[in-house]
Protein backbone atom coordinates (compact mmCIF):
# COMPACT_ATOMS: atom_id res chain seq x y z
CA UNK A 1 0.00 0.00 0.00
CA UNK A 2 1.50 3.44 -1.25
CA UNK A 3 0.64 6.62 -0.02
CA UNK A 4 1.10 9.94 -0.79
CA UNK A 5 4.46 10.62 -1.39
CA UNK A 6 5.67 7.58 -2.60
CA UNK A 7 5.56 6.26 1.60
CA UNK A 8 4.20 3.06 1.97
CA UNK A 9 1.60 1.96 4.86
CA UNK A 10 4.56 0.05 6.64
CA UNK A 11 6.92 2.81 6.39
CA UNK A 12 4.80 5.33 7.93
CA UNK A 13 3.77 2.73 10.68
CA UNK A 14 7.22 1.49 11.62
CA UNK A 15 7.54 3.06 14.60
CA UNK A 16 3.88 3.33 15.96
CA UNK A 17 0.71 2.52 13.93
CA UNK A 18 -1.72 5.36 14.30
CA UNK A 19 -5.07 6.21 12.52
CA UNK A 20 -7.55 8.81 12.75
CA UNK A 21 -10.59 6.96 14.32
CA UNK A 22 -8.85 3.62 13.90
CA UNK A 23 -10.04 4.65 10.14
CA UNK A 24 -8.10 6.73 8.05
CA UNK A 25 -4.68 6.90 8.13
CA UNK A 26 -2.98 10.63 7.22
CA UNK A 27 -1.43 10.62 3.81
CA UNK A 28 -3.25 7.80 2.60
CA UNK A 29 -6.56 9.73 0.26
CA UNK A 30 -9.58 7.53 -0.10
CA UNK A 31 -7.98 4.29 2.07
CA UNK A 32 -10.55 3.22 4.94
CA UNK A 33 -9.64 0.40 7.13
CA UNK A 34 -11.77 -1.35 9.67
CA UNK A 35 -10.58 -2.55 12.95
CA UNK A 36 -7.20 -0.25 12.26
CA UNK A 37 -5.12 0.60 15.50
CA UNK A 38 -7.13 1.22 18.30
CA UNK A 39 -9.72 -0.77 17.51
CA UNK A 40 -10.11 -3.72 19.41
CA UNK A 41 -12.26 -3.83 22.77
CA UNK A 42 -12.17 -5.08 26.06
CA UNK A 43 -14.84 -4.29 27.30
CA UNK A 44 -18.02 -4.39 24.37
CA UNK A 45 -18.65 -6.16 21.55
CA UNK A 46 -16.62 -6.00 18.29
CA UNK A 47 -19.86 -5.77 15.80
CA UNK A 48 -20.58 -2.52 17.76
CA UNK A 49 -17.04 -0.39 16.98
CA UNK A 50 -17.30 -2.17 13.03
CA UNK A 51 -20.83 -0.48 12.89
CA UNK A 52 -19.76 2.28 14.48
CA UNK A 53 -16.51 2.47 11.62
CA UNK A 54 -18.72 1.48 8.64
CA UNK A 55 -21.61 4.16 9.57
CA UNK A 56 -18.07 7.13 9.37
CA UNK A 57 -17.06 5.58 6.45
CA UNK A 58 -20.02 5.31 4.48
CA UNK A 59 -20.81 9.05 5.82
CA UNK A 60 -17.82 10.12 3.93
CA UNK A 61 -18.28 8.53 0.83
CA UNK A 62 -21.60 10.19 0.82
CA UNK A 63 -20.23 13.27 1.85
CA UNK A 64 -17.76 12.89 -1.29
CA UNK A 65 -20.48 11.78 -3.65
CA UNK A 66 -22.93 14.67 -2.78
CA UNK A 67 -19.97 17.27 -3.44
CA UNK A 68 -17.89 16.06 -6.24
CA UNK A 69 -15.22 15.32 -3.87
CA UNK A 70 -12.48 12.46 -5.55
CA UNK A 71 -10.29 12.40 -2.98
CA UNK A 72 -10.89 12.44 0.70
CA UNK A 73 -7.73 12.10 3.58
CA UNK A 74 -7.94 13.56 7.15
CA UNK A 75 -5.68 16.56 8.18
CA UNK A 76 -2.58 15.76 9.97
CA UNK A 77 -3.45 18.68 12.81
CA UNK A 78 -6.62 16.60 13.10
CA UNK A 79 -4.74 13.15 13.47
CA UNK A 80 -2.19 14.26 15.89
CA UNK A 81 -4.70 16.19 18.13
CA UNK A 82 -6.91 12.84 17.75
CA UNK A 83 -3.78 10.80 18.93
CA UNK A 84 -2.44 12.67 21.75
CA UNK A 85 -5.97 12.77 23.30
CA UNK A 86 -6.42 8.89 22.77
CA UNK A 87 -2.95 8.27 24.10
CA UNK A 88 -3.97 10.35 27.46
CA UNK A 89 -7.20 8.44 27.87
CA UNK A 90 -5.67 5.40 27.66
CA UNK A 91 -2.82 5.97 30.33
CA UNK A 92 -5.42 6.07 32.77
CA UNK A 93 -6.74 2.87 32.26
CA UNK A 94 -6.44 -1.05 33.13
CA UNK A 95 -4.33 -1.45 29.79
CA UNK A 96 -1.48 0.97 31.08
CA UNK A 97 -1.96 1.88 33.74
CA UNK A 98 1.01 0.48 37.10
CA UNK A 99 3.69 1.01 34.59
CA UNK A 100 3.72 -2.73 32.43
CA UNK A 101 4.56 -2.93 28.80
CA UNK A 102 2.30 -5.45 27.11
CA UNK A 103 2.57 -6.38 23.73
CA UNK A 104 -0.28 -3.59 23.63
CA UNK A 105 2.46 -1.21 23.26
CA UNK A 106 4.94 -0.03 20.91
CA UNK A 107 8.53 0.24 21.52
CA UNK A 108 7.25 4.15 22.57
CA UNK A 109 4.85 3.10 25.07
CA UNK A 110 1.81 3.80 23.07
CA UNK A 111 -0.84 1.38 22.89
CA UNK A 112 -2.23 1.28 19.78
CA UNK A 113 -4.31 -2.08 20.45
CA UNK A 114 -7.40 -1.19 21.95
CA UNK A 115 -9.45 1.25 22.55
CA UNK A 116 -10.16 3.12 26.24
Amino acid sequence: MMGMNGRSLHEQWRETMQAYRGVTVVNFPNFFILLGPNSAIGHNSGVFLIETQLNYIVEALVFMSQNGIKSISVKQNVHDRYNKELQAKLKTTVWQLGGCHSWYQDAKGNNNTVWP
